[in-house]
């Protein structure tokens, strides 16, 4: 889930990853084009301060080890990440997390998808994503922002919307009025258009489409 989330966000965000196991940390590092792999130990206090754990905006434990993910998740927000996430299986150590105001987010891995986790990354209003069907499908709410001049979907109907391919707009919600997604459909200032995808690359795509322009 680690390296999916990386892929996806390593363009338009700075990503770190650190692995303990040198191999894996060679072959991530293989893997991704723009994010940083550190071979090194989360709980290396002087490591994280190294890598500006200060001015991380979230930081994510998503190793294999309950205690790993929630001591770190600790550690870094003591350090001064801003938000923490942590993945724990068992009920002992998510009741141990919970307990503790250092861990922000907790995650099973009957609940973690990559849309679950950008959930999390995303700011603002702009865009919210669900995992649907466990973890088979995306449901993404965007709050359509601009006008005509600065909106690329304002006053489109939704059949001439440049969707990418599997991405379908089930309804929109209008002032509390729930509206289907008829193709006839306009879009307007304010509006949430709900969406549903299968393939959660594309949510970048989708995000450029209801961007407001600069």
């Amino acid at each position: 889930i680690g390296l999916n989330v990386a892929k996806l966000l390593e363009d338009t965000h700075n990503i770190r990853i650190i692995e303990l196991n040198e191999d894996r940390a060679m072959s991530l590092a293989d893997e991704l084009n723009h994010a940083l792999v550190l071979q090194g130990n989360a709980s290396d206090e002087d490591l994280l301060l190294e890598e500006g754990i200060e001015n991380t905006d979230l930081f994510l434990a998503l190793t294999d080890s309950d205690e790993v993910n929630v001591i770190v998740s600790i550690l870094a927000k003591r350090l001064g990440a801003h938000k923490t996430i942590a993945l724990v299986k068992r009920d002992v150590y998510a009741s141990l997390a919970e307990q503790s105001d250092d861990v922000d987010i907790i995650v099973s891995p009957d609940q973690i998808t990559v849309g679950g986790i950008l959930s999390h990354i995303r700011k603002g209003d702009t865009m919210k994503v669900h995992s649907l069907q466990h973890g088979e499908a995306e449901a993404i709410e965007v709050v359509v922002h601009g006008d005509k001049n600065t909106s690329k979907v304002v006053g489109s109907m939704i059949k001439d919307l440049p969707l990418p391919e599997g991405v379908v707009v089930g309804a929109i919600v209008r002032d509390n009025e729930l509206l289907m997604g008829s193709k006839k459909l306009v879009i307007e200032q304010g509006d949430h258009v709900l969406m549903m995808l299968t393939d959660v690359g594309k949510i970048h795509q989708v995000e450029a489409l209801f961007s407001e322009n600069e």
